[in-house]
């Protein structure tokens, strides 16, 4: 719910142009809650015990709580402008008669378009009312660049959560780690989110395509090569750390790209069809579907990591990943930002 809201609000009050830029931001704020929440949380149990953990997270939702609330959002300062600009102008008065008159036509239109059974049962007009009428979750994912942006969120959370059940066990059971270093090792992965907004700039720049589809092919062959680790000594140490180091920053070109394409697909509906999701938009509840595909590869990324690795080996287990993520790359490639065949047309 949070992640939603929030998500949501940023896109809500962002300029398409710099979007990808302060999601890339989020990106980094959210690898950097995954490292440091363990970590911090660890610290905290052996200084003040088990009941000073919950404290801790207590605090940080009231803080949380109180940034919401002193939270001025656009909506409402736009009012408060308007007021600034217009001594007369009061948010509390009924509407001016010229927005209530457009409105009425609006309606009138509507209504004629509804009930005049001569019409295409296909106008524009007629389309628009039964759209309408329908969830804004349920007309957008009819949208093929949509699900594709789904499928890649549901890939992401299958990648950044597959190692949780693998890689502690391998290292203590590989290199005789401690649980301590066990936790560490997590930071080869989350470090490189740090090129997040880099990598927002770049999407705001090129576009969401090319940056994601280049994620996911970057990180086959790292995922390939974790097969090599099968050993103890400070040279496979190293090796296990830069591969998935590498494999952090394919996920960071994933990531942010992502949560772009969400906001895309929103804003190239309403302007397909204006009003289509009223006054408020559908940027919440499409945010809403992205935190649904993230849980459902949050879930199944452990337990199918966990399982090929008992059944198949560590290897197996790098392998398969890799496939994964060359078989997501085809649709994002081909989908992501609107089929690629009417962006060569246009380029044309």
């Amino acid at each position: 719910m949070v992640w939603t809201a929030g998500l949501a609000l940023l896109a809500d009050n962002t300029d398409k142009g710099e979007l990808g830029q302060c999601l890339g931001y989020v990106t980094m704020a959210i690898n950097a809650g995954t490292l440091l929440g363990p970590l911090s949380g660890g610290i905290v149990y052996d200084i003040g015990g088990y009941f000073a953990v919950y404290e801790m997270a207590f605090a940080l939702i009231g803080l949380d709580i109180v940034l919401r609330l002193v939270l001025i959002e656009k909506r409402t300062a736009r009012e408060y402008m308007e007021s600034i600009e217009d001594p007369s102008y009061d948010p509390l008065l009924p509407k001016a008669a010229s927005a209530v008159d457009g409105e009425r036509r609006n309606t009138y239109r509507t209504d004629i378009a509804i009930n005049a059974g001569s019409e295409s049962l296909t106008s524009p007009d007629q389309t628009l009312v039964w759209q309408r009428r329908l969830p804004p979750f349920l007309w957008l994912l009819s949208s093929r660049r949509l699900l594709v942006a789904l499928l890649t969120s549901m890939v992401m959370g299958f990648m950044l959560t597959s190692f949780d059940a693998v890689l502690p066990l391998f290292v203590m059971k590989t290199f005789g780690w401690s649980s301590s270093g066990s936790g560490l090792i997590f930071m080869a992965v989350f470090l490189p989110s740090i090129f997040g907004p880099f990598v927002g700039y770049l999407t705001d720049k090129y576009g969401a395509r090319y940056l994601a589809a280049g994620g996911f092919i970057s990180a086959v062959p790292f995922y390939g090569l974790l097969h090599l680790v099968n050993h103890a000594s400070l040279k496979q140490e190293v090796l296990l750390c830069a591969l998935l180091g590498f494999i952090g920053l394919a996920i960071t070109f994933i990531i942010t790209p992502g949560f772009t394409e969400i906001a895309n697909t929103v804003n190239e509906k309403e302007m397909e069809s204006p009003g289509i999701f009223g006054d408020k938009g559908a940027t919440a509840q499409v945010y809403g579907l992205f935190n649904s595909a993230f849980a459902v590869g949050s879930i199944f990324g452990p337990l199918f990591a966990g399982l090929i690795r008992e059944h198949a080996g560590w290897g197996a287990m790098g392998w398969s990943l890799g496939g994964l993520c060359a078989a997501t790359s085809v649709p994002v490639l081909l989908f992501m930002g609107g089929w690629i065949g009417d962006q060569k047309a246009q380029t044309e």
